[in-house]
């Protein structure tokens, strides 16, 4: 990052800027469907649900995510909250699912203090067998 830091401070002030980001972003993807990457998963049937996500997500916010991943991808790049809701709305949670004698890791903490200081909803969803 550092030898790329003004073009990537560029990039996340125009992300911030998005008037259209799901337009946008969903044209990137179309763009670059099938090219190696090791953040983006190209299936087809994925698209659908990364429309509604990024109709529920604005560009400060995800900025806020990529700013962080980019500073240190080997440090951020685990953590993130398990499942991204989109309600009836177009109201976001994120939600890091945990079973009987799970216990949230350093980094997913992490993540959701930092994701609570960017303004986005992440929760701690405590499941249990009800047999």
């Amino acid at each position: 990052r550092a030898a790329r830091e003004d073009a990537i401070a560029a990039r996340l002030e125009a992300l911030r800027g998005e008037t259209d980001l799901a337009q946008r972003l969903l044209a990137v993807w179309d763009e670059k469907f099938g090219v190696a990457n090791r953040l983006v998963t190209f299936l087809p049937e994925l698209r659908p649900d990364i429309e509604l996500a990024l109709g529920a997500l604005g560009g400060p916010q995800l900025a806020g995510i990529a700013d962080r991943l980019s500073r240190d991808l080997r440090r951020y790049g685990s953590g993130f909250p398990d499942l991204f809701l989109v309600g009836p709305g177009g109201d976001l949670l994120l939600a890091e699912v945990k079973g009987p004698g799970d216990q949230l890791r350093p980094e997913q903490e992490g993540w959701l203090e930092y994701l609570d200081a960017q303004g986005l909803q992440a929760i701690v969803l405590q499941v249990r067998w009800n047999g």
